[in-house]
């Protein structure tokens, strides 16, 4: 269970990440790039990042919905783990406590963890304050916001696909190797038992 419960957490981090990177590679727009006014004080002494280009890296973050693109990828991975852990545990009252108290804990982690600051430096390190500039005004237009709403969804439908393929190709694998090596068998079966020592 502990191995499937980091797995799913794996994923979530995975899947966080992924969002905040699936908008800024939207090609460029040809409207004129406007800098943006901040609102938000930055931190830039402490990692070395120009404070205006910090404060024009947090208006984009704005600009792109980011935060609430994240909540929204929590939620429905949250949901999911949710199921997916579940219907591997036990049906008993105590795993499924266990379960309930355990997925509380880990809504708590999530929405109290800040996902966010750790990209400042990516986009600090991977684009210009010109090309932070560009994006704002890219996602300000109709076009730019259409992307960002779709966004979360394709990052969910693209990570379910993903995790389907694999799971499939998984036990494709596992049954190729075990009917190819069936001398192997028995000692790769999930439930074989370890040596005692």
């Amino acid at each position: 269970m502990r191995r499937l419960l980091l797995t799913g957490i794996s994923i979530l981090v995975c899947s966080l990440a992924a969002t905040a990177q699936t908008a800024p590679q939207a090609p460029a727009s040809g409207s004129t790039p406007t800098a943006a006014a901040p609102t938000q004080a930055a931190p830039a002494a402490a990692q070395g990042i120009d404070p205006v280009k910090e404060a024009d890296i947090h208006r984009l973050f704005e600009v792109m919905n980011l935060k609430q693109m994240q909540d929204q990828v929590i939620a429905t991975m949250m949901t999911a783990m949710g199921r997916e852990l579940r219907a591997n545990l036990p049906e008993d009252e105590k795993s499924q406590e266990l379960m309930n108290l355990l997925m509380v804990k880990l809504r708590q982690k999530f929405k109290q963890a800040d996902f966010l600051s750790p990209l400042i430096p990516l986009y600090d390190k991977y684009y210009t304050d010109d090309d932070i500039k560009g994006l704002i005004a890219f996602y300000g237009t109709p076009l730019g916001q259409r992307f960002l709403q779709a966004a979360p969804q394709i990052t969910q439908e693209s990570l379910t696909a993903g995790m389907q393929l694999g799971r499939q190709l998984g036990e494709e694998s596992v049954r190729e190797v075990m009917q190819e090596h069936r001398e192997l068998a028995p000692s790769m079966q999930p439930n074989a038992n370890p040596p005692q020592n």
